[in-house]
């Protein structure tokens, strides 16, 4: 059904042979399906948000070369207990390159979910590229002060000077997180550390002509043995 986020660990068999199922209805990984967001969750326990708590969404500000690769970490800080975070990720392209991610040290037995091929542009300033990362698990939750949930991988492609942001797009439907007890953080609790790359120029072995002759000559030894 268009519109259901699911994973194979979202459902769980009992002892007694019955099927669980955990189901958030937040859009899908293509973000076809927007519903108003009074009806963003399929289920809740009490308010459907969360209380104001902050969530702290982190990327690194760092340096590196044209050609390095990168894996760089998302790192999430909250009280909430999360089993389901969904982030649209804006970068320049002609700097990064997106090559890929996986799940954080923090959330390995999470399920990872990436969409290249968006049907909204980037929303930052300087950024010509968005990625959709959804991780999401019945069975872990991710929760605590700087846990590393996404390691993004990208190609560094820029010459020296050049800088790419790596900024998080918070518009509804876009980026979303949910807790186990099916209740939505609003972006008004979601804080994002925004991160930056800067393209430094290879530093090399400099050339230098010290050690070498600068002229040739023959000279009577002396005094000379041979010839007292």
């Amino acid at each position: 059904m268009n519109g259901f986020f699911d994973s194979p660990q979202n459902y769980v068999l009992t002892n007694a042979g019955v099927v669980n199922f955990h189901g958030f209805v937040a859009g899908d990984l293509n973000l076809n399906w927007a519903p108003a967001l009074s009806t963003a969750i399929a289920k809740t326990n009490g308010d459907r948000h969360a209380r104001p708590q902050a969530v702290t969404l982190a990327l690194p500000e760092i340096d590196a070369f044209p050609g390095d690769t990168l894996k760089i970490p998302l790192q999430l800080s909250t009280g909430h207990a999360l089993s389901f975070i969904q982030i649209a990720l804006e970068t320049d392209s002609t700097v990064v390159q997106f090559i890929g991610a996986q799940p954080g040290e923090n959330a390995a037995g999470m399920n990872l979910l990436v969409n290249r091929l968006l049907p909204f542009p980037a929303q930052m300033n300087d950024t010509n590229q968005n990625i959709v990362l959804q991780l999401s698990s019945a069975a872990t939750e991710l929760s605590g002060q700087e846990q590393e949930s996404i390691e993004l991988h990208f190609l560094v492609k820029g010459t020296a000077g050049t800088t790419s942001p790596l900024s998080i797009d918070l518009i509804p439907l876009h980026s979303a997180l949910i807790t186990a007890d099916y209740r939505e953080i609003v972006a008004d609790s979601i804080r994002v550390l925004p991160g930056l790359v800067h393209v430094k120029k290879p530093v090399g072995i400099a050339e230098t002509d010290a050690g070498l002759p600068e002229k040739f000559s023959l000279l009577q030894n002396y005094p000379n043995p041979f010839n007292p």
